[in-house]
Order: C-alpha cells, then sequence, then structure tokens
C-alpha cells in the first residue's frame, strides 16, 4: 500500500509526504498504518 500528498505547511512550505508498507493483501493493518504515519507527521510538521 502506498500514498503519497503534496502538503503546504502553516508557513507556506510546501514538502512530499509519501508512505509505504508492506503486509498481505486487503489486510485493514496497512491502511490504518498509513493513516497513523500521516497523522504523527502532520503533528510534528505543525
Amino acid at each position: 500500500y502506498v500514498d503519497s500528498a503534496l502538503v503546504e505547511l502553516p508557513d507556506g512550505r510546501r514538502v512530499v509526504a509519501s508512505y509505504m508498507v508492506e503486509g498481505p493483501f486487503n489486510d485493514p493493518r496497512s491502511t490504518n498504518m498509513i493513516r497513523a504515519l500521516a497523522a504523527a507527521s502532520a503533528a510534528a510538521l505543525k
């Protein structure tokens, strides 16, 4: 599973975030892991 995004920070800077996780096919833990990684990254970049 892979997800990427162009993120604009509050100060106007832009960063690219990309997450790739490997797991069994159709395993919901993979998408949940990407959500958790994105949330942690967003909190760290504020």
